[in-house]
């Protein structure tokens, strides 16, 4: 099964820039819920989940798919808040890094492995994609 400290250990260049803790508690109780009711059991079958099933992912895993949308994300945030003088909000950089995390969520619960070493769309995937499986585990 997957514990808070497998999520926690997993993101924790991230989740460590949310200084909110209620919410960085919050994303990691999403991706523990989500892998329970994916039937993801350890952190290393998280880590084979292809990012996509829609092509070849080339090796790229969903992982490394959320880290490097997060990253990118917390990078256009800070370059919109140094170069736009006139940014008529303030960016929220808690809820900017854990809507990347969450992202993709819902595809713990939308992908499964098809027991020949590769990944399939699931029964739940095939009823709700990962946007929406996502947002109601959010």
């Amino acid at each position: 099964m997957v514990k808070e400290k497998d999520i926690e250990e997993l993101f924790e260049g991230l989740l460590s820039k949310i200084s909110d803790n209620e919410l960085r508690k919050k994303v990691v109780d999403v991706w523990v819920k989500a892998s329970e009711k994916g039937g993801w059991k350890t952190v290393e079958e998280l880590k084979n989940i292809p990012f996509t099933l829609l092509t070849d992912s080339r090796g790229i895993s969903l992982m490394e798919h959320t880290i490097a949308v997060t990253e990118g994300a917390l990078a256009l945030g800070k370059a919109q808040t140094k170069n736009y003088a006139k940014l008529p909000y303030k960016i929220n950089f808690d809820r900017l890094v854990a809507g990347g995390l969450l992202h993709d969520v819902g595809k713990l619960l939308e992908i499964e492995p098809d027991g020949k070493g590769g990944y399939r769309k699931s029964r739940s995937g095939k009823c709700a994609r990962h946007p929406i499986s996502g947002a109601i585990l959010a």
